[in-house]
């Protein structure tokens, strides 16, 4: 791959986590987009489409505002450069500019082999993308940042330990993974 444009939150222990859980997968949609680095990653791992779902105009959604840590402002071109330098086929990246809820009305109904929350790391838009997801996806749900934001594992905790839950967390070495059961 070419050099990633932006900043790739994808270290090492993620990728190998994503290879793990992900083979075989097909669809995948993603709350947070930011430069693109978990859509190329995990785009690089199913064989469906890419769904990425994030406003695409400014650090946390907002106008203009430059990522803290390499001082540019996340856009579409950054993450179409980005998947295409990888050397996946653009036709499976799909970018629905808009923050959640709601989901995109272009999905209609459609249901994902896999989703990544990553995008509000409160507990109310965590809460809500999970949501919104969880009778959308088929195998895996993966949150983003699970021991470092207490609202996140607030989240999962949730999740998990409702009463009748079709969800497991399965690891949680920094991201926590739930598969459905």
């Amino acid at each position: 791959m070419s050099e990633f444009i932006g900043r790739s939150c994808c270290c090492s222990g993620r990728v190998r986590a994503f290879r793990k859980y992900l083979r075989g997968c097909q669809d995948y949609i993603e709350t947070g987009t930011l430069f693109g680095g978990s859509a190329v990653e995990i785009g690089q791992i199913v064989s469906g489409d890419v769904h990425c779902v994030d406003p695409l105009n400014g650090y946390n959604g907002e106008d203009g505002r430059a990522d803290p840590e390499c001082d540019m402002v996340p856009s579409p071109e950054i993450v179409r450069s980005n998947w295409e330098a990888a050397g996946l086929d653009p036709v499976r990246l799909h970018l629905h500019l808009q923050k959640t809820p709601p989901l995109p009305v272009a999905l209609g109904d459609r249901k994902f082999d896999v989703a990544y929350i990553d995008g509000d790391h409160t507990v109310e838009g965590c809460m809500s993308d999970w949501l919104l997801l969880k009778d959308r996806i088929s195998k895996f749900i993966i949150f983003d940042d699970l021991d470092n934001k207490p609202a996140v594992r607030h989240v999962v905790q949730v999740a998990v330990g409702s009463t009748g839950s079709d969800w497991r967390l399965i690891d949680h070495d920094f991201l926590g993974i739930l598969a459905h059961v």
